[in-house]
């Protein structure tokens, strides 16, 4: 059985400031299907379960780097009160773009650089697009009408966590409370949208092989930031404390690799990806062996471990640059980013 998990990961280069106001007439919505149920211990997805759009009608819209979030606002408790859905189980995946531009073609998933998949963070805001390599974009000399729409299927991951979540002789019903935002260059909120979405769980029986792999807090949108003169020359890093968490009932390794082939920034330049180290430190009463890499699109073993039981683990997360690394002096300064992702598979 194969666990994936993808979390956001940037590099700050030097510093930027700024402010801008929202653009006047611009509007950001949500659509859903508001419904989803479980049958089984492989999970499922809802197709086009979100819409998210953008509407403007003028002559002069031009908003770069915007960004959407989602965050669930409230635990998700069943009706009859007595189980909860964690959050980190569900995530979004893009699935395409559509609507219409008078300024030229609708941008694709790539071209906005959306990640393909990206987990919830428990009650945290977690960000569906981090930071769009496309603007809002329609100036024209006469009054027109922009609409970009961006769908999202919805999936409840698969794994033993929900025999406690099954229902009896009926259903087990969930209410997931989302809160959906859009941001303009500078995090001035564009919009934001308050949806619920049903989540029925039926009963499942007992519980399959179970490989749990979780990552929590601000290291799901990991920041390494390179600003002084030492942190050039000496190297940079930033840690995370037990920020990565296993449960298994059999033997695992765990895997990480990069999505995208480089570091990108909004403006185009790019970081090569083996300019960061990735390393797991196993916290204390864990046994596990973990092994340094740098980054790269190939999966790489990152730690192997023995059954947890039905306990879990934790690991650090640390990302670190290597000293005097030309390909981080020459580069031009501002945020450059990647989507990591996180496996873990039976050893």
């Amino acid at each position: 059985m194969n666990k994936y998990l993808n979390i956001l990961f940037f590099l700050l280069i030097g510093s930027h400031s700024g402010w801008a106001q929202v653009i006047p007439g611009l509007t950001f919505e949500t659509y859903s299907n508001n419904y989803i149920s479980v049958h089984s211990y492989n999970g499922v997805t809802a197709a086009n379960a979100y819409t998210m759009r953008f509407q403007y009608s003028g002559t002069n819209l031009n908003v770069p780097n915007w960004k959407i979030s989602a965050q669930i606002t409230q635990p998700i408790i069943s009706t009859d009160g007595v189980s909860v859905f964690p959050p980190e189980m569900l995530s979004f995946q893009a699935v395409s773009t559509s609507g219409q531009n008078p300024s030229g073609a609708v941008p694709t998933l790539s071209q906005i650089g959306i990640p393909p998949s990206v987990s919830l963070n428990g009650l945290n805001e977690t960000f569906l697009v981090p930071q769009s390599n496309t603007p809002l974009y329609n100036v024209t000399p006469y009054n027109s009408y922009y609409d970009l729409r961006i769908d999202y299927n919805l999936t409840v991951a698969a794994g033993a966590y929900l025999q406690a979540l099954q229902g009896g002789d009926t259903q087990k019903r969930y209410t997931v409370h989302f809160e959906f935002r859009s941001y303009g260059q500078h995090n001035q909120v564009i919009g934001m949208q308050r949806r619920t979405y049903t989540i029925d769980v039926f009963r499942l029986g007992n519980a399959p092989e179970q490989l749990l792999l979780q990552i929590t807090g601000t290291a799901t949108n990991g920041l390494l930031e390179i600003q002084t003169p030492t942190d050039y020359v000496n190297g940079a890093s930033v840690l995370y404390p037990s920020s990565l968490s296993v449960v298994a009932n059999v033997g695992y390794q765990l895997k990480a690799r990069s999505i995208n082939p480089e570091f990108t920034s909004s403006n185009g330049n790019s970081i090569p990806l083996n300019s960061v180290k990735l390393e797991l430190i196993p916290v204390t009463g864990n046994t596990a062996t973990a092994t340094p890499i740098l980054l790269s699109t190939a999966a790489q073993t990152i730690a192997t471990g023995n059954a947890t039981g039905s306990s879990s683990v934790f690991y650090d997360i640390k990302y670190s640059t290597l000293s005097n690394n030309p390909n981080l002096i020459q580069v031009s300064s501002g945020i450059y980013g990647t989507v990591l992702e996180y496996q873990i598979t039976p050893q």
